[in-house]
């Protein structure tokens, strides 16, 4: 009896998350782009620079591979316009593509958020996390506009997770990946530049002061 009320738990457990992921595609991907109607001012000007490297291998005012972008007189980060740049090699042009990017990293934080739920609470609340994620607006959002600020949330979390699990099997040759991580994701928004430092000194003050 115990096998089989484990084996119905796992077939439970496999069905939502099944049902979630369903529901995660309806909400994030369902007529993306048509859903919402045109490109966001600072989404044409990043699909222009995107478009401009991806067949010749400068911005819109011709400088060669940037590392920060110039939008409308405003910056702009680096990272979404080279995922772009690599969609529209592979794909062409075109909204759903331009948007590709931001649906990739809305799974990566709804793949991660639970992981570090189940993590450090259990399985169930790892449920709950993906379906408030799935259900929430702005999470809905979030993966369709091509705006390179919703790269941010995904990487932090991907980042957050790594530090997690390089921390618990602490292995030294992890450590400079983990920081290879964090600092690629200072790519993806330029708010990363004051948050991901606090974070960091808070997290490192806190496993200095535990001993871990």
């Amino acid at each position: 009896m115990t096998h089989n009320k484990r084996a119905l738990k796992i077939i439970g457990y496999i069905l939502c998350i099944t049902a979630l992921f369903i529901f995660w595609l309806y909400m994030h991907i369902y007529r993306l782009a048509e859903v919402p109607t045109g490109l966001h001012i600072d989404e044409a000007g990043m699909a222009y620079d995107a478009f401009c490297l991806a067949n010749w291998g400068v911005d819109r005012y011709l400088n060669p591979f940037p590392l920060y972008f110039y939008n409308l007189g405003g910056g702009q980060s680096a990272a979404y316009v080279y995922l772009c740049s690599l969609c529209i090699k592979l794909f062409g042009m075109g909204t759903i593509v331009f948007r590709i990017p931001a649906v990739l990293f809305s799974f990566i934080t709804i793949l991660f958020s639970s992981l570090i739920v189940r993590k450090c609470f259990n399985h169930k609340w790892a449920l709950v996390n993906a379906f408030l994620f799935c259900l929430l607006p702005y999470f809905t959002m979030q993966s369709r506009f091509g705006l390179d600020c919703n790269l941010m949330l995904g990487a932090a979390t991907f980042c957050i997770y790594m530090t997690l699990f390089t921390i618990e099997k602490n292995r030294t040759w992890m450590y400079p990946i983990l920081g290879l991580c964090w600092g690629l994701s200072l790519y993806t928004y330029v708010l990363s530049y004051l948050v991901f430092p606090i974070f960091l000194t808070l997290t490192l003050t806190y496993y200095l002061l535990t001993k871990k």
